[in-house]
């Protein structure tokens, strides 16, 4: 009987090994997915505005899902086209899609905040486009820095309506005060997470400091 019963429990033991495995490797798979889309994206020639966005939307997706997080090679690929207002705009338009949907469960945050981190502020001074577009014109209308600020603040501020995991929490609040509140259009809309996550105590309320004190000096709060 104790016989059949470690089989029994080596069995399941190699199964569930068998499971992790094939978890973690078809999650590297989907980064890695990402990061070639990323690749074909940067190799096209791309000028046509629904391609680009059709394809930006499809990395996002993927990138925001991977249980395996947001990988450094992909981070590395992004980070050398980020600065450029059309890539920063249609990536910025399909995480804010992702993000106002319904309750999201821990990774798909981790993911969301790593990736909205590799997402510079909008640059009033530096315009520069990745691709030449055919509706160059009204491309630079929709894309113009007001409207780019508008929506990055948006991803921001439905990014904290969340239900952040307490190390989550706290890394958002470090990152908002120095990155994210002196750029939104609307600081005050940060208000309430700033607040409450004052009034939770440590270290919580320590990292709320200096969003508070941003809020204060800059708000008259």
């Amino acid at each position: 009987l104790l016989f059949s019963c470690a089989v029994v429990y080596k069995a399941r033991f190699f199964e569930f090994e068998f499971c992790l495995v094939n978890s973690v490797v078809i999650n590297s798979l989907k980064m890695e997915k990402a990061l070639h889309k990323l690749h074909n994206l940067l190799n096209s020639q791309l000028h046509d505005k629904r391609n680009v966005s059709r394809t930006i939307v499809n990395v996002v997706n993927t990138v925001v899902r991977c249980k395996a997080g947001v990988s450094e090679s992909f981070l590395s690929v992004f980070n050398t086209i980020s600065h450029y207002e059309d890539v920063k705009y249609f990536f910025l338009v399909a995480l804010r899609t992702e993000i106002m949907k319904s309750e999201h469960n821990a990774k798909f945050l981790k993911n969301s905040f790593d990736l909205l981190k590799a997402i510079p502020a909008p640059n009033v001074e530096s315009r520069e486009l990745l691709f030449s577009y055919e509706e160059a014109a009204s491309l630079h209308n929709e894309m113009r820095y007001s409207g780019t600020l508008h929506i990055f603040s948006q991803c921001w501020v439905n990014f904290v309506r969340n239900k952040l995991p307490p190390s989550l929490h706290c890394e958002c609040l470090l990152w908002i005060d120095k990155h994210v509140l002196p750029v939104v259009d609307c600081p005050l809309y940060f208000t309430d997470f700033v607040i409450s996550s004052f009034a939770m105590g440590f270290p919580l309320n320590a990292a709320a400091l200096g969003s508070l004190k941003h809020l204060i000096l800059s708000c008259n709060m």
